[in-house]
């Protein structure tokens, strides 16, 4: 074989692993080296904390790393079908008890929500992963009647969206701007939803609206 022929042949590999690339690219795109640093840096904090909560930040982790490949294939609803979450649209004109401050969980499930916690404000793909903490929460607070919530508001002429988790009607993390997450008829939206195969957006919502991670 001449150095020439094998010279093609090598960059046809490398198109090949190219190509091949680009198609995981769609699932879990490719991570900065920002982020990278922000992952390293929690792994090197599990050796400061027990073994449980390493056990606990590694299934977070994993179900993490699941909930983002279902919410980029799916759809929001047959997403959350397929986690087994339960999901609810009104935003917070619908829930129970918004004013009030979260609700004290058992100790047991406080050491799971504080693993998701933890793996969410590392979490290197995707812009405001509060669809995907969202899904895990719930997820691991099953025992405890979690619920996924989902708001959409007007800032200017975008519509935003932002996922919740409840217990018992109450969420658990508030922000100063929570109350303003309503039903798409409360934000003026009233064309049909379409779905965004492959995007980071929750897709049973209308087109053009963003994730805030509020």
């Amino acid at each position: 074989m001449t150095p020439r022929r094998m010279d093609r042949r090598n960059d046809g590999r490398r198109g090949m692993g190219s190509n091949h690339g680009g198609r995981s690219a769609r699932l879990l795109p490719r991570v900065s080296r920002r982020a990278r640093r922000r992952v390293l840096r929690m792994l090197r904090r599990t050796a400061r904390r027990s073994l449980r909560e390493n056990l606990l930040t590694l299934r977070a982790l994993a179900e993490f790393s699941l909930a983002e490949v279902v919410v980029r294939v799916l759809p929001l609803r047959r997403a959350a079908r397929l986690l087994g979450v339960p999901l609810d649209l009104q935003g917070a004109s619908g829930a129970v008890a918004t004013d009030r401050d979260p609700p004290p969980l058992p100790p047991r499930a406080e050491r799971r929500h504080q693993a998701v916690v933890r793996v969410a404000r590392l979490w290197p793909f995707g812009r405001g992963p509060c669809l995907r903490e969202s899904f895990v929460a719930c997820r691991l607070l099953h025992r405890w009647n979690a619920t996924t919530r989902l708001g959409i508001r007007r800032v200017g002429d975008e519509l935003a969206a932002h996922a919740w988790v409840e217990v018992d009607g109450r969420p658990l993390r508030l922000s100063e701007e929570f109350h303003a997450f309503g039903t798409p008829s409360t934000a003026g939206v009233t064309q049909t939803p379409s779905p965004h195969r492959g995007s980071q957006q929750a897709h049973d919502i209308p087109a053009g609206i963003r994730i805030s991670d509020q």
